[in-house]
């Protein structure tokens, strides 16, 4: 993580939390991915992406091969919710 942030593929914000919450339900397995603000007045305001289902693989699919696309799967969604954010110049 420490080469990561320091190559600039990684960036923080002390002032904001980021939380992927799995979920199970009857329909499926899925993930809410949760921004939330942990200072000033405002830190129980919270913004989530709404529930994402995650669809399972091909059973002979290697581990590694499954593990990224959920990995990338869960980024592209809190990327989505990020971009939410950036103000609009």
């Amino acid at each position: 993580m420490d080469s990561a942030a320091d190559a600039g593929v990684l960036r923080g914000d002390p002032a904001v939390e980021l939380w992927v919450h799995g979920s199970d339900d009857p329909n499926g397995s899925g993930f809410y991915v949760i921004l939330g603000n942990k200072g000033g007045a405002q830190n129980g305001l919270r913004l989530t992406s709404g529930w994402i289902e995650l669809w399972w693989h091909d059973e002979y699919a290697d581990s590694a091969s499954r593990a990224l696309d959920y990995l990338q799967t869960i980024c592209t969604h809190a990327d989505a919710l990020l971009d939410k954010l950036t103000p609009l110049n």
